[in-house]
């Protein structure tokens, strides 16, 4: 938990992104030790500015960090990174792979198939109901209904039955196996 709390941390800070993250990473190692460590390494690199130093050098305290986490959570909302054994092992391996997720229900099981349909937050309507529509027509042909698992019902509700999509993705989901392996 504690090192989930340090990365989440690492992952939440606002301008530091994936290049960054990976350049302090190779300067300290684990976000805890970005966390704890001496910042005064920083001045060697030419990819943090002045407002990335101030920023790395006064983080927030544990406990405000650990109630943002709790509030999170609060919300259904869990996190997960690269550093926790729970991150899924087939996107480790994905070229640039995302250094940490939030998610809600559960990780998918790493021995199965899975798919993940991933969008943006801000999307318009024609937008969401495409994306609702792959999702009904890859849940109905590529896994048995029993398979079909979600943690907010309204989501499967939605997918099986509000939005009719003409025609199959898929026609034939067994010879289609390699395209979600």
């Amino acid at each position: 938990m504690e090192q989930e709390l340090f990365a989440y941390w690492l992952y939440t800070l606002r301008g530091i992104g994936a290049k960054k993250r990976h350049e302090l990473q190779q300067i300290y190692g684990n976000a805890e030790q970005i966390y704890y460590g001496d910042k005064t390494k920083l001045k060697e690199s030419p990819v943090f500015s002045e407002r990335d130093k101030t920023l790395l050098g006064k983080p927030e305290t544990v406990k405000e960090i650990k109630h943002k986490m709790q509030r999170m959570e609060q919300r259904g909302i869990r996190f997960c990174s690269q550093e926790s054994e729970a991150f899924p092992k087939k996107l480790r391996y994905i070229p640039d792979p995302p250094y940490a997720l939030f998610y809600r229900g559960m990780l998918p099981d790493t021995d199965r198939p899975a798919i993940a349909i991933v969008g943006g937050r801000n999307t318009g309507y024609e937008s969401r109901e495409i994306a609702a529509g792959f999702g009904r027509q890859l849940a109905e042909n590529l896994f048995p209904e029993d398979q079909i698992k979600s943690s907010d019902p309204r989501i499967l509700h939605r997918l099986q039955n509000r939005y009719p999509v003409p025609g199959n993705i898929f026609s034939q989901p067994s010879a289609n196996h390699r395209l979600y392996r």
